[in-house]
């Protein structure tokens, strides 16, 4: 019988889903150059790229084909969690990456680990409830010259990735929100603050014990 292999030494798996215009190359590599800078050996860290493909905007529209993406990312994340079952997973999403992200989150949430969800170009209603999974800590980084996610309205995605998102004393207890002067591809220019994220969740969540 075939037995999926497991790596059970792996401690931190960062995973990087990109948006609809593009392969992902450049998230992959900031997050491949974050996981090299952690304090943790090389080989307790994993790097996994969920590629879907690249979309035309009339795709990126339809309900279906959303909904396809998001389980693909689902499916894609209950199996990194069951290859690296000792890991914690930190997801980093850009564009259409953070909506096919949260909703895989939404709809199949119970299936998968999220540890750390970090948030560039966030085109999620600002209303979502990330508070309805504490056990994720959910990073947003707002690019105050975002204007794709400005544009969101015309197919229906929202403008989180500029205005952020809703929370008070009560509501997305979990959610920490940055404010940058960058524009959509702005990732490609936070490496600092994406490391800074990264090694103080390792050393909090990892390092510590």
């Amino acid at each position: 019988m075939f037995t999926k292999k497991l790596y059970p030494k792996i401690l931190l798996n960062i995973v990087s889903v990109h948006g609809v215009y593009s392969k992902g190359d450049d998230l992959a590599t900031l997050c491949d150059q974050v996981a090299g800078m952690t304090e943790l050996p090389v080989d307790k860290v994993k790097v996994s790229v969920i590629n879907y493909g690249m979309l035309l905007l009339t795709l990126e529209r339809i309900p279906f084909v959303r909904n396809l993406i998001a389980m693909i990312i689902a499916n894609r994340l209950a199996a990194c969690s069951y290859k690296y079952p000792n890991a914690k997973t930190v997801v980093v999403a850009h564009s259409f990456g953070t909506y096919a992200t949260c909703e895989a989150l939404r709809k199949w949430g119970e299936e998968f680990r999220i540890s750390a969800l970090v948030l560039f170009g966030s085109v999620v209603s600002r209303k979502f409830r990330f508070d309805k999974f504490p056990d994720t800590e959910v990073y947003n980084i707002i690019g105050s010259k975002d204007m794709v996610v400005l544009s969101g309205a015309f197919w229906g995605t929202s403008w989180s990735g500029v205005f952020g998102f809703k929370k008070d004393s009560n509501f997305n207890t979990n959610l920490i929100q940055y404010i940058t002067n960058n524009g959509h591809s702005g990732y490609k220019k936070s490496y600092s603050l994406l490391y800074s994220i990264i090694r103080n969740f390792v050393d909090r969540n990892i390092l510590c014990h």
